[in-house]
């Protein structure tokens, strides 16, 4: 027994020792903290972040290690985060040939996505274009879209506006406004406040949502699964069925689509998939066809409506930015008309309050994990292939030298130029690289 412990010693300190020359000797790797084997920067990470809060954790690391870092997430599979809205633009829009891709060894967005739908595709060209025949207004028309979300906000207004001044929690009647504003898109469906099916539909999109499964150890140690009965971080069985149920969904909606479909009538983005199955579409079968709507469905529900509730939250909060925004739309129109996308150039203040809440309160602490798919300098430092790489938004819009010394606080002025134009909002999340959606989002928003 003690020859088994002691060649278990000597192999973890040379495999300690290895790790610790592979660092030191890789000067152009970049900073981070030095990994164990096999567990990598797991241990040194659950320390820091216990008791806190992932921003937190975050922001830590970004002050010891500077723009730019490198951690090992376990089983050599590096991660690279930029914490510098520079650096974010040169790996993601300058070299996007190269970190376009997804990372391949996530094992629970496999396990859910199956390698299709857009997000966690290899290969999401033609899923994406596919999609951009909606969001480009090239189905219906940019008027159609237009009118479209107007009476979505209308009928939200509405609701609103039954609860005769009463308090209530906006969080139902928000997510269901903006999911109908996708799913009339893609599947000319909208439901009513009150529709028991659209609350159910809701539910799981919430359930899929809590759970945040994209950061489970799982992805990284698939094993870790059998432990679910212990710890349940590691029951994925709740993301899984809402999954399922969000697909059965639209698996419901393009049978009706099939047996009901007229090509001298395209009503969608389902419809026109149906006419081009054959030809432009070929390549995407209908399991692709029904993964790619309900990821646009579940991102396109949350978030924008999580952007909304929290400029809901702003607005009743600055009461000051309430007026100053009313006022500019009402100089603008009157008391009656509604305000169109081609009045978003006039409504400086109004874009500078949707900015500065998007700055404080986005709606994602990072964007999606890319695929570092051969080795790339960035920042100075050598960037290896087979590495995922990531953008931390939430640092970038606390950038003081970017925004001022008063960071923290609430203030759309900043936005506005001597001239009272809308400065450039390059900063934020929405305009960060090419993300599929961000230009119909923030068009949502307003």
């Amino acid at each position: 027994m003690l020859d088994f412990v002691s060649v278990l010693f000597f192999v973890f300190t040379g495999l300690l020792v290895w790790k610790f020359l592979q660092f030191s000797s890789s000067t152009k790797l970049p900073p981070g903290p030095i990994p164990w084997p096999l567990v990598g920067n797991l241990p040194q990470l659950i320390v820091r972040s216990r008791g806190g809060k992932g921003d937190q954790l975050l922001k830590n690391l970004n002050d010891e290690y500077g723009p730019i870092m490198m951690l090992d997430v376990g089983l050599g599979k590096l991660r690279i985060l930029l914490f510098d809205d520079d650096l974010m633009k040169q790996a993601f829009i300058k070299k996007a040939r190269i970190t376009s891709s997804r990372p391949s060894s996530y094992h629970l967005i496999n396990e859910i996505h199956g390698k299709k739908g857009i997000l966690f595709n290899p290969d999401w060209e033609g899923p994406k274009k596919f999609v951009s025949n909606a969001t480009n207004g090239s189905i219906l028309g940019a008027d159609s879209l237009e009118k479209m979300i107007q009476h979505e906000v209308l009928a939200l207004c509405q609701e609103i506006s039954n609860k005769g001044g009463k308090p209530f929690d906006p969080y139902h009647f928000i997510n269901l406004c903006t999911y109908n504003m996708v799913a009339s898109l893609m599947l000319n469906k909208r439901y009513n406040y009150n529709e028991p099916d659209g609350k159910e539909v809701l539910k799981n999109m919430g359930h899929y949502h809590r759970r945040n499964f994209a950061v489970n150890p799982i992805n990284i140690i698939p094993q870790l699964r059998y432990l679910k009965y212990f710890f349940k971080m590691f029951d994925t069985s709740q993301v899984l069925e809402a999954y399922n149920a969000i697909k059965n969904h639209v698996r419901r909606e393009v049978k009706e689509h099939r047996a009901t479909f007229d090509s001298n009538n395209i009503k969608d983005l389902l419809d026109l998939y149906l006419d081009r199955e054959k030809t432009e579409f070929k390549d995407i079968d209908e399991n692709n066809l029904v993964c790619i709507i309900s990821e646009m469905l579940l991102g396109g529900t949350y978030t924008t409506g999580t952007a909304l509730r929290w400029i809901l939250l702003f607005m009743i909060n600055y009461p000051a930015v309430q007026l100053k925004c009313r006022e500019e739309i009402h100089n603008l129109l009157g008391d009656t008309d509604l305000p169109e996308l081609k009045h978003m150039k006039d409504l400086n203040y109004v874009q500078a309050a949707m900015n500065e809440c998007m700055r404080l309160r986005g709606v994602t602490l990072a964007n999606m994990l890319h695929a570092v798919d051969e080795e790339m300098e960035l920042g100075g430092y050598c960037i290896p292939k087979g590495a995922s790489i990531q953008g931390i938004m939430s640092i970038t819009h606390m950038n003081k030298y970017a925004f001022g010394v008063d960071v923290d606080q609430y203030r759309p002025e900043r936005w506005i130029d001597d001239d009272g134009k809308l400065k450039s909002s390059c900063h934020l999340v929405w305009v960060k690289g090419s993300v599929l959606g961000n230009h119909w989002r923030r068009k949502r928003f307003f």
